[in-house]
């Protein structure tokens, strides 16, 4: 699960910061993220490599929650270079995941599987040492400091557009915000069939992301409400991302089994394995989703009054 952002103020009613501070107040706190991982992320630490990926992604994604209000110019690419990074770290980080799914599962297994379980997981592992050689060429080279410092500029004087954008209601515009980026999640769950693809499940999933990052960008503007609801969100991404390893985890097994047919059958015991605990996930997001849809952890989305 994804580290949550840091609580918003105890009291009933933040304080109304002005866009400008909320922006930056976000943006700062991803960026922070970004560097206090990046270290580890070059030894290859897997909790560094996953939280440095969470920045990039968080960060990208703070930048088109404010988009209403930030210059395009700016901030597109910005955004675009994210992608890259989260693209070099993803490599790594899956890998991470599959690794820890599958020494979990041989963990379990009889002796007599023990050498081709071994086996197994060491290939895994081999691709990993490639992956994180990769990323660390990645962090050497000059597009990722060029990155680095676009983003430390940014965090401090972020572009908007109009420039007195920066002045009105942080309030104001994280019920704003808010109110897209639910609708959006509510559509594409309310459009899924009763037996959805695995693809449409992820499509979900990425949305519901989206969704909780937007509501911890803007909480420190509209008060716990906003943390509430994105913990809840945060719940239907867990189980939905949970779902989506078994779906990588079961196509990262056959293609192990199409380069090592000695290892096919203890392959296809694995997936055997990854299709039951995806049945079982399957099973529990409707209610998780009917959880985060209360209504009344919206309440902070409502529009002002007409005057």
């Amino acid at each position: 699960m994804e580290p949550p952002s840091p609580a918003p103020p105890e009291s009933p009613e933040s304080p109304d910061l002005s866009v400008g501070a909320l922006v930056r107040q976000a943006v700062t706190r991803s960026v922070g993220q970004l560097l206090r991982h990046d270290p580890g992320a070059r030894r290859g630490d897997p909790d560094d490599v996953h939280k440095f990926r969470v920045g990039t992604r968080r960060l990208r994604s703070d930048l088109g929650t404010f988009r209403l209000v930030l210059d395009p110019e700016w901030a597109k690419p910005l955004r675009r270079e994210l992608s890259w990074l989260g693209g070099e770290v993803g490599a790594v980080r899956d890998l991470d995941v599959l690794l820890e799914r599958l020494t979990a599962q041989v963990a379990t297994l009889a002796p007599v599987d023990s050498t081709a379980a071994d086996s197994l997981v060491g290939h895994f592992r081999r691709a990993r040492v490639r992956a994180h050689a990769a990323l660390q060429q990645t962090l050497l080279g000059q597009r990722y400091t060029d990155l680095l410092h676009d983003l430390v500029t940014g965090a401090e004087t972020p572009r908007f557009s109009p420039p007195n954008a920066a002045l009105q209601s942080g309030r104001e515009l994280g019920a704003e915000v808010g109110r897209g980026v639910w609708e959006t999640l509510r559509q594409a769950v309310d459009d899924l069939p009763d037996d959805p693809p695995d693809e449409e499940l992820h499509q979900v999933r990425i949305l519901a992301k989206r969704c909780r990052y937007a509501a911890e960008a803007v909480a420190p503007a509209i008060g716990p409400d906003a943390a509430a609801f994105a913990q809840a969100i945060a719940d239907l991404q867990t189980v939905l991302g949970d779902h989506q390893d078994t779906v990588l985890t079961e196509a990262a097994l056959r293609r192990a089994a199409d380069a090592l047919p000695h290892l096919a059958p203890l392959a296809g015991e694995l997936i055997v394995r990854e299709r039951t605990d995806r049945a079982r996930l399957r099973a529990e997001w409707p209610a998780v989703w009917e959880a985060a849809a209360a209504e009344d952890l919206r309440r902070w989305m409502a529009p002002p009054p007409p005057v």
